[in-house]
């Protein structure tokens, strides 16, 4: 089962992307069937979708700026899955959600410290230094002691934009910290300097598994992945 239509954000290789990510969570983060997950930016339930076989004692919770693919979640995956739950948060994005009434960079999780784990794809990839950081120190907040969140930026390990003739995407330098695909809406898609993300995720240990998205040699995924253990 997923989403009939292409228009929803994130639908392109729906099954095949969730099913990768699962083998991550796995095998990389030790997910447990009995935890309690955290997906920030769930979109239309991508990761949830395989996560649905996978967590049988545990719980999932998901939130996403994007209305229509939370509601599609609610019907097609809370009415069969009570252990799974989705809330729609009207976050600001200029480029995604521009009549979002609330700051990323100011937005608390409504959650306590409750879970094992918690990942967010594809969103720090969206999102400017000040807002990444405040979803750390939310994220270093909700996460139970010794508990894995999983991460996907864009990372400039040399500070040297990536070669236009080898990458799937090339960035344009804004400061030292991050750099960008389009100046005009920089949260379209942003990289970061290594350093900055030391910096940014100074509160977790941190081992990263480099992306396909230059050509580089190192993990399948397409984006880099960034694993912080509390």
């Amino acid at each position: 089962m997923k989403p009939k239509s292409t228009s929803f954000i994130g639908a392109g290789d729906y099954d095949a992307i969730g099913k990768e990510f699962l083998n991550y969570f796995v095998n990389l983060c030790e997910l447990k069937p009995q935890h309690s997950v955290l997906d920030i930016g769930c979109g239309i339930g991508r990761m949830a979708m395989p996560l649905t076989g996978y967590l049988t004692n545990g719980d999932y919770f998901g939130f996403d700026v994007h209305r229509q693919g939370i509601n599609w979640c609610i019907e097609n995956i809370s009415s069969k899955f009570s252990n799974f739950t989705f809330h729609h948060v009207d976050l600001y994005s200029q480029s995604y959600n521009p009549q979002g009434t609330v700051k990323a960079a100011e937005y608390i999780f409504p959650y306590d410290q409750i879970f094992d784990f918690v990942f967010l794809t594809s969103v720090f990839t969206h999102m400017l230094p000040e807002e990444v950081a405040h979803y750390l120190s939310e994220i270093d907040r909700v996460l139970k002691p010794g508990g894995t969140c999983l991460a996907t930026f864009f990372i400039i390990f040399d500070d040297r934009a990536p070669d236009p003739e080898t990458t799937s995407i090339y960035f344009h330098k804004v400061t030292d910290d991050y750099w960008v695909k389009d100046f005009t809406r920089h949260d379209r898609a942003l990289a970061y300097n290594m350093e900055t993300i030391v910096h940014l995720c100074g509160n977790f240990s941190m081992d990263v598994h480099e992306g396909s998205w230059t050509c580089r040699t190192g993990y399948n995924n397409y984006q880099d992945i960034v694993i912080l253990k509390k």
